[in-house]
């Protein structure tokens, strides 16, 4: 753990006055140990070890503030090696599309970790930009008309039922669904059977999830868009009723 931290502290001052670093980082996911090497002069280097083969990816990297960017390797790796990282105050490696972590280690240790998937994209943090807000509230407003999720509400039938949304980490949104605006409230301050909850939402540039909880209905609903054109298209849903 000594060893962690001091690695930990070494990457936050390498942030703070270097545009590149020196840093290894582990983590064990897909039955699979995957481990990176960065070095100062852009290179970076990065290795698989188990179900995913032995395999071995040079490629190069630039620093902006927290963010690492991956320039070329990424080519041919299944998805497995993204372009865009970000370290955490505690020195982690963070995958921003998969949500994988990485600790840090000391160069040439076989301190293996189980990754573990992190909530760190918007709204579990705040957004960065107008834009991102503007593009998840439309995506969201979206979801809720769409006919999977609203022959679930029943506001037709039941006139008298309330449009509640259990508050989720940062999330702030305009959503109406015909003349009903949603009302955000903590998940312990609703005491209406009906209620809906994010369990999860994942949302990219060109691709996005959601998972919506609909309590008093017995529903899980998972939805899937791609953006196309500028549009965010609508996949095969699944639902699950219990």
């Amino acid at each position: 753990m000594k060893q962690v931290f001091v690695v930990s502290l070494l990457l936050v001052t390498n942030i703070a006055f270097a545009q590149a670093f020196v840093g290894s980082f582990d983590g064990w996911w897909a039955r699979t140990d995957w481990r990176f090497e960065f070095k100062p002069v852009g290179t970076f280097q990065r290795t698989s070890t188990g179900h995913y083969g032995n395999t071995i990816v040079n490629g190069t990297y630039e620093m902006q503030g927290d963010t690492i960017r991956v320039l070329t390797g990424s080519d041919n790796t299944d998805g497995t090696l993204r372009s865009i990282y970000v370290l955490d105050t505690n020195g982690f490696l963070i995958d921003l599309r998969l949500r994988y972590d990485y600790a840090p280690v000391a160069a040439g240790e076989n301190n293996y970790h189980n990754s573990r998937i992190r909530q760190v994209k918007y709204p579990q943090l705040p957004a960065r930009n107008a834009q991102q807000i503007r593009e998840l509230e439309n995506l969201l407003n979206q979801a809720f008309n769409s006919e999977t999720v609203k022959a679930y509400l029943h506001f037709s039938e039941l006139p008298q039922r309330q449009f509640l949304i259990a508050d989720y980490d940062q999330l702030q949104a305009d959503i109406r669904v015909d003349d009903r605006s949603a009302i955000f409230l903590p998940a312990d301050q609703i005491h209406d059977p009906f209620y809906i909850a994010f369990e999860d939402i994942d949302f990219n540039e060109d691709q996005a999830s959601l998972k919506l909880v609909l309590h008093g209905e017995g529903v899980n609903i998972w939805l899937y868009y791609e953006r196309q054109n500028g549009k965010w298209v609508a996949l095969e849903p699944y639902v699950s009723e219990n």
